[in-house]
């Protein structure tokens, strides 16, 4: 057993409280290694461990699986330990049948559940992640800032940071602008381009199709809100 995993071994003895009889490696990606592992106990927990280059703070993805199981019904693992350096959750066994239809629609009906949540505005009570990189959420009343500044903006800044985005190049990046007549399009390298996703037509019947909404306040809800869409259809 290498160093590594001697680390880890006797670190999940000593906060568990159970002896490791077991310990498999498992990919995991990001800079991080992962094993299963299992304990004389009975237990058997997914281990996620940081290397020393790696800058994902554990916890944080600890608090995220929390927050998907406190307002979902998706199988989140329960967490048994978590630490800057070492998270570790409940191993979810599966039957090795793959992915089929009627799993991808049970995934489905639950996310969309998820995404029904009403939230009083943009943004969450903390930061998060999104992979290994941060994600800044501030509370925000308004999307389009929020989505600008938050999520492109922001992976822009990220990229510049990572070397993936040359420092020349972050203001020349698209900009999500109004216009002065209020209709909403992407600016980039002067040439405005109007936003063809904002076209939804959801819950109108065909004769009303058009190229309108032209821009984020005139969308209908049902494009965004699971209950208005289910409304609308009805």
């Amino acid at each position: 057993m290498g160093q590594q995993n001697t680390t880890v071994k006797e670190r999940l003895e000593t906060a568990l409280g159970s002896r490791v009889t077991g310990l498999e490696s498992m990919p995991v990606g990001f800079g991080l290694i992962g094993f299963k592992a299992d304990l004389a106990d009975g237990r058997r927990l997914a281990v996620k461990a940081r290397l020393e280059t790696a800058r994902v703070d554990l916890r944080l993805e600890a608090y995220m699986l929390g927050e998907l199981a406190r307002h979902s019904d998706l199988p989140v693992p329960a967490i048994h330990l978590s630490e800057p350096n070492l998270l570790v959750m409940d191993f979810i066994e599966t039957d090795s049948g793959g992915i089929t239809a009627s799993v991808e629609r049970h995934a489905a009906e639950l996310l969309a559940a998820l995404h029904a949540s009403p939230r009083p505005f943009f943004g969450y009570e903390r930061d998060t992640l999104i992979g290994p990189l941060p994600q800044p959420n501030p509370r925000s009343d308004r999307w389009i800032p929020f989505f600008r500044d938050y999520r492109l903006l922001a992976m822009a800044r990220a990229a510049k940071t990572e070397g993936r985005l040359p420092a020349k190049y972050v203001d020349l990046a698209p900009k999500f602008i109004t216009r002065a007549d209020g209709t909403s399009a992407w600016l980039y390298e002067g040439a405005e381009l109007g936003n063809i996703a904002l076209n939804s037509v959801a819950g109108r019947p065909p004769d009303e199709y058009g190229m309108e909404p032209t821009s984020f306040d005139e969308i209908r809800p049902g494009c965004w809100d699971i209950a208005e869409r289910v409304a609308a259809e009805l």
